[in-house]
């Protein structure tokens, strides 16, 4: 849900700045300001209370630590697939295969979902980790 909202900022509303802001949440949530004119305010509260939900409901997946770091790597990856999606809907000439084959499993979320059932797969060999996310 915390990346649907961020896309529909982007490329529903067209709200760069609030966007902008609210791609900080997961990662420096005390920067983000509430105060500026051009922010909707009222979308990254709720926004932040979205991801507060989520991040307590993997505190306690039982390889939440061995995983995390990948998480928060791949999640950043997902908002940079955002904005690609953003500008390529602006400038639709730039559009090529392999920026697109780049992007789109980041866009669909396939790597940060992939990293949340890591984190509850306990039984999983480490040793597969590249050859999971090959296939991804």
């Amino acid at each position: 849900m915390f990346v649907m909202l961020l896309d529909n900022l982007a490329e529903v509303g067209h709200d760069r700045d609030t966007f902008e802001e609210a791609c900080q949440i997961p990662y420096r949530a005390e920067t983000v300001n509430l105060d500026r004119d051009s922010l909707d305010a009222d979308q990254l509260r709720f926004i932040q209370r979205v991801w507060d939900a989520f991040e307590r409901g993997i505190e306690d997946a039982p390889e939440h630590d061995e995983y995390r770091d990948i998480f928060d790597c791949d999640l950043r990856q997902t908002l940079t697939a955002i904005d690609y999606s953003c500008v390529l809907n602006d400038h639709v000439e730039m559009a090529n295969m392999a920026e697109i084959e780049h992007y789109d499993p980041h866009n669909m979320l396939m790597f940060p979902y992939a990293d949340i059932d890591l984190m509850y797969s306990p039984a999983f060999d480490p040793d597969d980790l590249a050859t999971l996310r090959s296939v991804i």
